[in-house]
């Protein structure tokens, strides 16, 4: 077995007990995705390079297959290549679009959760402009042979239009890097700070208060906050990021709003899905997590809007057989073999991390698995169910001094859930 830090190991436990994603060490029970981590790879690899080409593609998988575990992996690999990654779920209030801010408070919610190497869990952003400005600071005192506390305001200044002068193209980037600015010329006065922080994190509800207290007429909002992303994006690679990636679960919700409110989101996203394949936009890749349902439901689901139906269903399946590299990503379940070494996997993680040994043979965990298919309707197990049973099973055994087959020969697994699920056909009144 390899050798995970016990931490991992005691997050992975605790993840997969609550039928959770761990937030760190997927890679280390990651199991039958080669094809697609092969091409999420080439991906994050050309989204990195200089002037790199990005993606924006559906993970496409049925509730508990995988897909925000594949999302969760994206995210750490992008991180550890040296990726700014944001993530956020849909919700009612949170989407692209909408008529009560919705746009802005995914924005927000992007914001809250950027994420880098020596910040993984969320919270970045002052920690990304600090560190830069700290490192600017120390490089313009070496390379003008003086102290640091000699580096006069108008040389930092300077020093930030030229490193970020790459972007000048960008609508709005004035105004932005006025309050990237104004955050340095603010650091000894916490008011000021927290006002130019506020304001790039989109909390300005009204132009007349960012007029007010920071004296700039333009805020972001619902009908600008993807161009603020576009700047964050040759922000952060101006200042030494390999590039942003966005990682956005839930899209399923958008399959149940009404049809205006719907076609408004997938509007959106074509937008952004245009700006990001034709170049428009370098260095960003998104990823976004999706049912079979709310993409093939020619009512509901993005192939309901036609402009995305076109773009996205073409090569999608060549002779029964999905395409790994295309924007749409379409996750199959696990086979036997494939459970069968996960669980093992999680076995000998249970026993380092409560230093007991349950005495478990390969054919044990091969009998489990072959009940759990047996017992499945659907002909398919769910990685999220059938590991959080593996460890219910551990537990007993443990505590109550019993073999593995002794409780894991008549378990009855909870019923799975048929591949359709019935609140796609839903709308929600909004």
């Amino acid at each position: 077995m390899i050798k995970i830090p016990l931490s991992i190991e005691k997050e992975i436990l605790s993840a997969f007990n609550g039928g959770l994603v761990p937030s760190r060490g997927t890679g280390f029970v990651q199991m039958g995705r080669d094809s697609e981590l092969s091409s999420v790879m080439v991906n994050l690899d050309s989204t990195g390079e200089k002037d790199g080409l990005g993606v924006f593609r559906f993970v496409v998988g049925q509730y508990g297959s995988g897909k925000s575990f594949m999302l969760q992996f994206i995210r750490e690999v992008a991180i550890h290549k040296g990726f700014v990654v944001m993530s956020a779920d849909i919700t009612r209030e949170c989407r692209f679009t909408g008529s009560s801010k919705e746009g802005l408070k995914l924005y927000r919610e992007l914001i809250k959760n950027m994420t880098v190497k020596t910040q993984p869990k969320g919270g970045a952003l002052e920690i990304v402009l600090n560190k830069w400005i700290s490192k600017l600071r120390s490089d313009l005192a070496k390379g003008n042979g003086i102290d640091e506390s000699n580096v006069s305001t108008s040389m930092i200044l300077i020093e930030i239009r030229r490193i970020t002068s790459d972007m000048s193209y960008l609508p709005m980037y004035s105004d932005f890097i006025r309050m990237v600015s104004r955050y340095w010329l603010a650091s000894n006065s916490q008011s000021l700070e927290n006002d130019a922080l506020r304001w790039l994190k989109g909390e300005y509800e009204q132009r007349s208060m960012a007029r007010n207290d920071l004296d700039i007429g333009v805020i972001i909002d619902d009908s600008n906050w993807y161009q603020f992303i576009k700047i964050w994006t040759q922000f952060v690679v101006s200042i030494g990021y390999k590039g942003l990636i966005i990682i956005i679960d839930e899209g399923v919700y958008l399959a149940k709003l009404n049809k205006k409110a719907r076609d408004n989101n997938y509007d959106s996203i074509l937008a952004i899905y245009n700006d990001v394949y034709s170049g428009n936009t370098r260095n960003l890749s998104i990823f976004m997590s999706e049912t079979p349902a709310s993409v093939d439901d020619d009512k509901k689901g993005l192939y309901s809007y036609e402009p995305l139906r076109t773009r996205l269903e073409p090569g999608r399946w060549i002779n029964g057989f999905s395409n790994p590299n295309g924007p749409v990503m379409t996750l199959r379940f696990l086979n036997r073999n494939e459970i069968m070494a996960l669980l093992q996997i999680l076995g000998e993680i249970y026993e380092h991390v409560n230093k007991c040994d349950c005495n478990l043979t390969n054919n044990d965990i091969e009998q489990f698995v072959n009940r759990a298919f047996s017992q499945s309707i659907s002909g398919e197990v769910l990685p999220r169910i059938i590991c959080r049973e593996f460890l219910a099973v551990l537990e007993i055994i443990r505590h109550e001094n019993l073999g593995f087959s002794d409780i894991a020969c008549g378990y009855t697994f909870p019923p799975d859930k048929d591949n359709v699920r019935e609140d796609i056909n839903m709308e929600l009144d909004v």
